[in-house]
């Protein structure tokens, strides 16, 4: 059952993501106006980002996903505004060109900002790892810059 809410959660998510995505909006950003950055086993990684907060319990999933052309990621935690906080075990990293699925294993989240004009800013790191291979992925010095989201706290 956590598998199949897990796959929709995954679906759902990326859907969103690709909706969102315009390749018109893409021309119009330099490099240097990225809203996520990261390192991709010691790798530079940037890329474009939301995020969304679920409204209900307290504390409130919030969970960031971050894509460019070759890969994709969504960090889930339980959050209740600015702080540190643990990620859950239903974020991902997935690679495109190997169409390769991670499952987060540990990490955190760092929100150091979100504005009234639901702006997200903040700092995060998490290991995955490849459930059928056992390989691993790394995510270091990551960090979301201003990156537009839904919901509020």
């Amino acid at each position: 059952m956590n598998k199949i809410i897990k796959s929709l959660t995954v679906i759902t998510i990326s859907l969103f993501s690709l909706q969102s995505c315009n390749k018109g909006d893409d021309e119009n950003i330099s490099t240097n106006q990225k809203k996520i950055e990261a390192k991709v086993n010691g790798k530079e990684w940037a890329g474009e980002g939301d995020y969304f907060i679920a409204f209900g319990n307290t504390p409130q999933l919030f969970s960031i996903t971050g894509r460019n052309d070759t890969s994709q990621f969504t960090i889930e935690l339980r959050a209740t505004g600015k702080g540190t906080y643990t990620t859950i075990d239903d974020g991902y990293y997935f690679s495109l060109p190997q169409k390769t699925n991670y499952d987060i294993k540990s990490g955190s989240v760092t929100i150091t900002e979100v504005t009234s004009k639901n702006l997200a800013t903040g700092s995060f790191e998490f290991e995955a790892e490849n459930q059928a291979s056992g390989k691993k992925v790394k995510i270091t010095q990551g960090k979301f810059t201003q990156v537009q989201g839904l919901g509020f706290w």
